[in-house]
């Protein structure tokens, strides 16, 4: 397993990104078929999260500015999700039954 596939997978819109380009059939993507596909709210979020992905060798860049799985990208079966859970603590009594 990759050592630093932990930080990119960390932000969800990442982990998003990456699992809508491993599922495109097309094979290849560009950043305003990715925002509409999963509805973000630019597509600057878009191409920063694309962007980050090519960073961190998963992606290549074609020179038709559309992004592609490299070997790499496209080896990753498993992987590790930081998860988050928010707990919130109510003080008092509770009742159950």
């Amino acid at each position: 397993m990759h050592d630093e596939i932990g930080d990119p997978f960390a932000n969800p819109t990442t982990l998003r990104i990456f699992l809508y380009v491993k599922s495109n059939v097309k094979n290849e993507i560009g950043v305003r078929e990715t925002q509409r596909a999963l509805d973000l709210n630019s597509p600057s979020t878009a191409s920063w999260h694309l962007e980050k992905l090519l960073s961190m060798g998963f992606l290549d860049k074609l020179p038709s500015n559309r992004f592609i799985l490299t070997k790499n990208g496209k080896e990753i079966d498993k992987f590790d999700v930081p998860l988050t859970v928010s707990v919130r603590y109510v003080k008092g009594t509770v009742r159950l039954g």
